[in-house]
């Protein structure tokens, strides 16, 4: 990551590789090439004012101690699909962790 930048993009193979940095958390995404960056930047700044949302209200900065594996999965699932639009598909991991949401 370049110093003093706050995002950044790369796209190798038709694939984008975008990051947006916002100390302590960095978010990132892979897009299609045929994506606009600026429309990768505003889903990746969707992401981050949804999670401010959670880690600021329910999740609580003291849940942090105690995260695990896929940890934010349950609640992001529906803020992904919300913010991909209806049609698109998302790539949805396994959470091996349901229990200890």
């Amino acid at each position: 990551m370049p110093q003093l930048h706050s995002t950044f993009t790369h796209t190798v193979r038709a694939q984008t590789y975008t990051f947006l940095i916002d100390d302590p958390f960095a978010y990132f995404a892979i897009f299609n090439q045929s994506m606009e960056n600026l429309e990768g930047l505003a889903f990746l700044k969707s992401v981050k004012e949804a999670f401010d949302v959670v880690f600021n209200g329910d999740l609580g900065k003291k849940k942090l101690e105690r995260l695990t594996s896929h940890y934010f999965q349950r609640k992001f699932n529906i803020v992904f699909h919300q913010l991909a639009g209806p049609g698109v598909t998302t790539r949805i991991l396994n959470d091996p962790s349901a229990t200890n949401l």
